[in-house]
């Protein structure tokens, strides 16, 4: 069965990675080994991100880390079976944003007491790539089975209209939630009800088995200091 995976990269970061010591994962050998199951004859993934900034992060080294993550993942990832797809950061825009409790620091009347103003970095264009990749893919007849690796419920008009429009093909998704249970975060009932499958999360165990190596092979490409 022709299959391709559409990666969220920050749905996965955020869900299974971030704080752990699983980010130089192999997302090839990921869903290749743990995820699909033996009816994957083709296996095709579409990893959609996006640059991160120094300015966007107290760590002024996670770009270069970013860098070098999807520099392996090209590198290592067998031919003409890995696609990074790039949305992008906007410039960080400053907000006022409303305060959980008033602030006892400023005069009743002051705006500040009620609100704060924050600058927000939100990454833009991801989920309308996603969304348009998994559609023309359809039509062009390049896959049996889309699998969706995100928890993110503004896609889920494209699952039920791949669903309506494309019957013969094959729907999967499968959650970047790492614990089971996670009080903090819950599988998008919209979108795994739209799935012939569904994977409600990622077992560590499985991500600590799917990592790359520390030195690409022939390359000289190393897995970041920080990271191991």
């Amino acid at each position: 069965m022709r299959t391709i995976v559409y990666i969220d990269g920050f749905n996965l970061y955020f869900g299974c990675l971030k704080n752990t010591s699983y980010k130089w994962l192999d997302l090839y050998k990921l869903f290749k080994e743990y995820l699909l199951d033996d009816t994957t004859t083709c296996l095709y993934i579409k990893y959609f991100t996006a640059l991160i900034r120094s300015q966007y992060s107290d760590d002024s080294q996670a770009p270069f880390r970013q860098k070098k993550y999807l520099e392996a993942l090209t590198a290592y990832s067998p031919p003409d079976s890995f696609e990074i797809v790039y949305g992008h950061f906007p410039r960080a825009q400053k907000k006022y944003m409303r305060r959980a409790q008033p602030s006892e620091h400023y005069p009743e009347n002051s705006q500040d007491r009620y609100t704060v103003k924050v600058l927000t970095f939100e990454e833009k264009q991801s989920d309308v790539n996603i969304a348009v990749h998994i559609i023309n893919d359809a039509w062009l007849n390049k896959f049996d089975q889309a699998v969706l690796c995100s928890n993110d419920t503004d896609l889920i008009s494209i699952l039920k209209s791949l669903k309506e429009h494309h019957s013969t093909k094959r729907i999967g998704v499968v959650c970047p939630i790492r614990n089971k249970p996670d009080p903090n975060r819950h599988p998008s009932q919209g979108l795994i009800e739209h799935a012939h499958w569904r994977r409600l999360w990622i077992s560590p165990e499985h991500l600590k088995n799917a990592q790359l190596p520390a030195q690409i092979p022939n390359t000289n490409i190393r897995k970041p200091d920080k990271w191991c």
